[in-house]
This record gives structure tokens, C-alpha cells and sequence, in this order.
């Protein structure tokens, strides 16, 4: 989990470190204790036991020279671990029929996912000539789900 924080300040006794956890309450840092990161303002932290479908919360404390503390916590956050679901098979399209390319010059693609879990941000299209030579459709990032148009001239 990569996290990353800013907007604490202590002008009279200046911040000495700040410390950070992982729980399921704002309040609750049972998942990760309280962890001194120092001065640093953004942690990676790795091999997390993080529960499925249930809300967890960041929490940062920043701490002074005399040793009062503030904390601000992250909005809820759920892990999913589930992949998404092909609900249509990837096919080329054209307006004659809808499994044949008969305009050479525009590549039309459709396809569908689901995810129950987790919104779909972005497919990665790949699209390979016979003979696994590369074109210029090689991983390209399409924001929407469903369709991709590209005009090849």
C-alpha cells in the first residue's frame, strides 16, 4: 500500500515525526500499528495482511518537539482481490457485418467486462499481426469498456 500525506504544520514547535497505521475504524489500528516513518511524507508498505471487502482507513499522526499530536485519517478503502469477468468476447467490427474488417484504413474493436467489486479504470488493447510481428496497436490504454475505434491512415 502506497501512501502519501502533507498540509501538517507546527510553526512554534515544528513537527519531529510522523507516525503512521492501518485499521478498520478510523480509530482502530489493528491491521498495521502505529509505525514511526520520521520526517518522510509518503510510505510504501509491503507484504500487508489486508482483509477483502471491508472498509479500512490510513490514519497519520504528526507529532512536535513538546509531544502533542494531531491525526488526520483517509477516506474508507476496500481491497479487491476479485478480476473482472469477460461478458463479451473481444471482435473486430465494421458496419457490413460484425466480424469482418472491411475498411482497411479504420480498426474497429468491442469487447465487455464486469466487475462487481471494483470499477473497470482502463483495458489494455493489444492487437498482434499474424506471425507476432508488432503494430502500431501494441498496449494501448483505452479509458472506456466496450469499443475502440482508430483510423490507421
Amino acid at each position: 500500500m502506497s501512501l502519501e500525506w502533507g498540509n501538517f504544520a507546527d510553526i512554534q514547535s515544528r513537527i519531529v515525526h510522523y507516525e503512521i497505521c492501518v485499521g478498520t475504524s478510523k480509530l482502530n489500528c489493528n491491521i498495521l500499528r502505529w509505525k514511526n516513518v520520521r520526517l518522510e511524507q509518503t510510505a510504501l508498505l509491503l507484504n500487508l495482511a489486508l482483509p477483502t471487502n471491508q472498509d479500512l482507513y490510513a490514519v497519520v499522526k504528526a507529532t512536535n518537539r513538546v509531544g502533542l499530536s494531531t491525526r488526520q485519517t483517509s477516506h474508507s478503502f476496500r481491497v479487491d482481490d476479485t478480476p473482472p469477468t469477460v461478458t463479451k468476447l473481444p471482435r473486430f467490427i465494421s458496419s457490413e457485418d460484425a466480424s469482418s474488417i472491411y475498411d482497411s484504413s479504420v480498426v474497429r474493436v468491442e469487447w465487455g467486462f464486469d466487475d462487481k467489486e471494483s470499477p473497470i479504470k482502463m483495458t489494455l488493447l493489444s492487437l498482434k499481426l499474424q506471425g507476432g510481428a508488432h503494430t502500431e496497436l501494441d498496449n494501448i490504454i483505452v479509458k472506456s469498456n466496450g469499443t475502440f475505434v482508430k483510423s490507421l491512415s
